[in-house]
């Protein structure tokens, strides 16, 4: 069984949000500089908009994770969440990419699920998955023969 391309594209939502953040600050800073005819060539002045760039990427990381915090739910539902103990799961992003496991822990305020990858897994709490990084396996698409 095989996710739906609709479905790993999600698992990346809150990379997708941070780099949108920072990206339109990043071009907002960029328009506000054209607008004043402040980009010109000289190295000076490429310098100076260099050390601007900084503080406005953290700025634009905070907002894209501001973004995440209202995508990332409607993503989950998408992946299906609630998940409940007992449902059978695909692993959509990290180390685990394409496994099948079963949920064992659903931890609901942190939007978490526990999954079964063996008792070292278990041990070293390298089983704990955001909602968006698993699907459930019936919204797999089947393989071609």
């Amino acid at each position: 069984m095989k996710p739906a391309c609709y479905h790993c594209l999600l698992a990346h939502t809150a990379k997708f949000c941070i780099l949108a953040g920072i990206g339109g600050s990043v071009g907002i800073l960029l328009l506000s500089l054209n607008a004043q005819d402040a980009l010109v060539g000289s190295w000076p002045m490429i310098g100076l908009i260099g050390l601007a760039v900084l503080p406005v990427v953290g700025i634009g990381y905070f907002c894209g994770a501001f973004i995440w915090m209202f995508v990332g739910g409607i993503s989950a539902r998408i992946q299906g969440w609630p998940f409940e103990v007992g449902d059978e799961v695909i692993v959509l992003a990290g180390k685990n990419k394409g496994q099948i496991a079963r949920v064992y822990e659903v931890w609901e305020t942190r939007g978490q699920v526990r999954l079964d990858l063996g008792r070292e897994a278990k041990e070293s709490v390298e089983d704990v998955f955001c909602a968006v990084l698993v699907t459930r396996l019936r919204n797999a698409v089947p393989p071609v023969p």
